[in-house]
């Protein structure tokens, strides 16, 4: 979705800031800032769903390492 204009065009049409971010990321940081992760910093959960995968919370932020690489917990789920 980077290069889409897909939060642009959200935040223009509701007047709102709006980031595109997957899944488990926005999942911990909605954990960090009002759910069970709610101040705990470092903060990290794991999602289990259509595969394994996770979200770390540093300093208030989704933790990116060098050049915005997240983190993988485990492998896609194989397909069926």
């Amino acid at each position: 979705w980077q290069g889409s204009g897909l939060a642009q065009a959200l935040s223009a049409a509701t007047g709102l800031p709006c980031a595109v971010e997957n899944d488990a990321d926005a999942h911990a940081l909605g954990e960090y800032a009002l759910g069970a992760g709610n101040g705990a910093d470092p903060f990290v959960m794991v999602t289990i769903g259509t595969g394994i995968g996770g979200g770390g919370i540093l300093g208030g932020e989704i933790f990116c390492g060098l050049g915005g690489a997240r983190p993988q917990l485990g492998p896609p789920t194989p397909a069926a």
